[in-house]
Parts: structure tokens; C-alpha cells; sequence
């Protein structure tokens, strides 16, 4: 029970912090370099994810988990001093009365920017219809290794932090939307090869193809929303971020184990894939501002470029 309380308490403190990060990246870091510090994000992550849980088995095995913990405790109140010593622009004025109205503040915004929503939706298709991690520890079992549940769990991370490290070309796209709806489509491709590998090492290949496109389209997501959110906003659409980082795995999930239950596990892996790729396809159809956003013509860019200029 315990646990249960801290991970719901860790989570809200998550929800107030994204918002708030979100917004000061785009306050901190030059309009230029955005899509720098996007693929330092992806790393961030990425590596944690890889680095954190084998750091942490390590020491819980030789030392014990309460070094571990106390590991976390310590960065974390590093992590605080570090953050006190951020200097961002200053804020707004705040009319407004509380987190409901801000919330329908960057509700209001979101409708004005059908690009924007279009982001939404394709990660939204993306993480609904193929989200694996529910049934990895199932698929582990169609390998017959010890070591395939680690394997498996490693795919994701790695695929993700290969692309980040290799993402240099991405300077050289400026049609954001199209990006993103592409490497949406590959992470429905890499969770089908998932469905029907033949081995341990196919299956990894396909969760890192998958890892990769996410990483990918986490790149693009991010500099298009620091580069043409209103500034003034930009902490409030943070929120509305959440929501969809949030609900898309858990309906995945909900989505895979169900699916699995009632037509077996492969089928609903691949399913699960292929119908992602083809949904993104089909909704790339109706997402036309999304598909055509170009960065070095979009209005919004324009203004949130001229905002910063005049702000610094």
C-alpha cells in the first residue's frame, strides 16, 4: 500500500513538474537551438531509463536497496539546487483564478491550432494501438531464455537512444508533422515485427526499430511545440501535453492485455502494430495543417521568434 500512496504522490508532483519544464526550456534556450536541446531531452531520458535500472539492480544486489534509494535522494535535492539557480524571463501576469480556468486558457489556444492538435492525435493512435509493455513479460516466454525479459525490456531504450545519438540529420527537415506521422507509422512497423518474430534477437530489433521512431517523433513534437507555442501559453499546452503523454500508454496497455486475453498474444501485437500504421496513415489524411507545417514559413514559429528576440 505504501507504494501504491508514494507512486501516486511521485506522479503528482510529475504532472506539476512537466508543465513547468516545458516552459522553461522554451524560456532558457535560444529559439535556435531548440531542436538541440529536444534531442538532449530524448537522451536524457533515454539513458536513464537504460543506465538507472541496471545501476540500480547492480546495488541492490551487492549493497542493498537502501543505497539506492538513498542514491535518488541525494540527486534529487541536487536537482533542486540546480533548478533554483534557473533565471527565466518573467512571467505574465496571471489573471486567472485557478487550474481549471488555466487548463481551459491552453484548451481555447489548443483549439486555434489544428497543428498542434494534430501532434496529439498521431501520438495519441501511436500509443493506444501499439503500446507493448503490458505483454512483454508474456512474449518473454515465447523464447524460452532466462535472460529474454531483460532483452525485451532493453529494445525500446536502445532503439531510442541509437536515434537520438545519430539524430544530426534532423536539422535538415523542416516539415515537422510529416516527420512525426512517418516515424509513428515505422513504430507501428516495429511492434508488428514484435507480433511475428521468429527469435529472441527479431523481437529486439523490432521494439528498438520501434524505440527509434519514438524518439524520432518525441524530437520533432518537442521543437515544433517550443518553437510555435505562444510563450505566454507554453507552460498551460505543457499541461495538455501530460494528458496525452499519460492516457495514450495506459490505454495501450489496457488496450494489448485485453486484446490478448481474447485472440491470443501474437495476433494482438501485430494487430496492434499494423492497425497503428494504418490509422496514422489514414488520419495523416484529415491532418492537412499538421502534414504541412514547415518551420521556416509557419507563422507561429515566426512570432514566437520575434517574442524571444524582443524578450532577451
Amino acid at each position: 500500500a505504501a507504494l501504491y500512496v508514494l507512486a501516486a504522490v511521485g506522479a503528482s508532483f510529475g504532472a506539476s513538474q512537466g508543465p513547468s519544464i516545458s516552459s522553461v526550456t522554451q524560456q532558457v534556450i535560444s529559439h535556435d537551438l531548440q531542436r538541440q536541446a529536444s534531442t538532449l531531452s530524448m537522451i536524457r531520458s533515454t539513458a536513464a531509463s537504460i543506465v538507472g535500472p541496471l545501476l540500480g539492480g547492480l546495488l541492490c544486489a551487492v549493497v542493498g536497496a537502501w543505497l539506492v534509494y538513498a542514491i535518488v535522494l541525494g540527486f534529487f535535492c541536487i536537482t533542486v539546487f540546480m533548478l533554483i539557480g534557473i533565471r527565466a524571463e518573467r512571467a505574465a501576469p496571471n489573471n486567472e483564478s485557478g487550474a481549471l480556468e488555466a487548463l481551459a486558457v491552453g484548451l481555447r489556444y489548443a483549439r486555434t491550432r489544428p497543428d498542434i492538435l494534430g501532434s496529439y492525435v498521431v501520438d495519441l493512435i501511436a500509443m493506444t494501438l501499439a503500446f507493448p509493455v503490458a505483454v512483454l513479460t508474456f512474449a518473454s516466454d515465447l523464447f524460452h531464455s532466462r535472460f529474454a525479459l531483460g532483452v525485451l525490456f532493453a529494445g525500446i531504450p536502445f532503439g531510442a537512444m541509437i536515434a537520438s545519438l545519430t539524430s544530426r540529420w534532423t536539422s535538415k527537415v523542416h516539415h515537422y508533422g510529416r516527420a512525426v506521422i512517418v516515424a509513428a507509422g515505422a513504430w507501428g512497423l516495429g511492434i508488428g515485427l514484435l507480433g511475428v518474430a521468429p527469435n529472441l534477437w527479431v523481437a529486439f530489433l523490432g521494439l528498438a526499430i520501434a524505440g527509434a521512431s519514438d524518439a524520432i517523433s518525441g524530437i520533432f513534437r518537442i521543437t515544433m511545440w517550443n518553437e510555435s507555442i505562444s510563450t505566454d501559453v507554453r507552460g498551460r499546452m505543457g499541461g495538455i501535453e501530460l494528458l496525452s503523454y499519460s492516457v495514450g500508454p495506459v490505454l495501450g496497455n489496457f488496450r494489448s492485455g485485453l486484446s490478448a486475453g481474447l485472440m491470443g498474444l501474437r495476433l494482438s501485437i501485430v494487430a496492434g502494430g499494423l492497425g497503428c500504421t494504418a490509422l496514422v496513415a489514414t488520419a495523416s489524411v484529415s491532418l492537412r495543417s499538421f502534414w504541412n507545417f514547415d518551420a521556416r514559413s509557419d507563422q507561429n514559429v515566426a512570432a514566437v521568434k520575434a517574442q524571444r528576440a524582443a524578450a532577451e
